[in-house]
């Protein structure tokens, strides 16, 4: 990490539902489509802490006990890394949630719901929040086999590819 880089984690967080299963988006503030969980890595956190925490404080859905690395990539002066992972429990088809925490979104009321994992995801996430999207698509197909969870014969597939910085895209942030 270079001085002055700002380092960010976004997550996919999904639930096997259906046949590809399900990604935990939110309409965003800024601007027209749907963001996912994401924020600024803390002082002394780790990713994995950070992912829990902005997940919980976003969207107020605990993870289950796996939270993988999707990919990173750099968006001018950030890292941004991606993850997916299971929620754990039920959460509602459709929910308000209050942002909690300190961070600059705190006290925002964001509306989630589960859109289904396909190709359209491209489309309606903004933000750079789809960045890894290709990546999610090989992962809901191990849903798609039949992996579920608690089934470890057939974990979430992830990728480790790293792409470069692309100033010009107006969908990073």
């Amino acid at each position: 990490m270079s001085r002055g880089q700002v380092v960010k984690v976004f997550v996919y967080v999904v639930r096997a539902i259906g046949p590809t299963g399900r990604l935990l988006v939110f309409q965003s503030h800024d601007e027209a489509g749907f963001e996912v969980p994401k924020g600024s890595v803390h002082p002394d956190e780790s990713l994995e802490e950070a992912a829990r925490r902005e997940v919980l404080e976003e969207s107020g859905i605990v993870l289950g006990p796996e939270v993988l690395p999707l990919g990173t990539t750099t968006w001018r002066n950030e890292a941004q890394h991606f993850f997916v992972a299971f929620a754990a429990g039920s959460p509602q088809e459709r929910f308000v949630h209050r942002v909690g925490g300190s961070d600059l979104d705190a006290g925002l009321h964001y509306t989630f719901h589960w859109e289904p994992i396909r190709e359209k995801l491209h489309a309606l996430l903004v933000q750079g929040s789809d960045r890894f999207v290709d990546a999610l698509l090989v992962s809901a197909a191990s849903l798609a086999d039949g992996a579920t969870r608690h089934d470890r014969r057939r974990p979430i597939r992830s990728t480790s590819e790293t792409t470069g910085g692309d100033s010009a895209s107006p969908k990073n942030s």
